[in-house]
């Protein structure tokens, strides 16, 4: 989607690094689809919520590798 494309975009000129949940669903990180349902529906996407619990897991990886590269650990 060209929306988070742009804010991947942002990150990365701005010497951010973005973690998404990787191939297959979640490459672009965590996204919901409401169905115009507003919280309910957000609460009833099962595919939203695995996306965003991919795009966590592997935040925490990201952030545990860094740590240990910067001798962090």
């Amino acid at each position: 989607e060209l929306a988070l494309q742009s804010v991947l975009n942002f990150y990365i000129i701005n010497e951010m690094i973005p973690v998404g949940g990787g191939s297959f669903g979640a490459n672009m990180g965590g996204t919901f689809w409401s169905k115009d349902r507003l919280e309910e529906g957000v609460r009833e996407d099962e595919e939203g919520l695995r996306s965003m619990r991919r795009t966590v897991d592997r935040l925490v990886k990201t952030a545990a590798m860094l740590k240990k590269a910067r001798g962090l650990t």
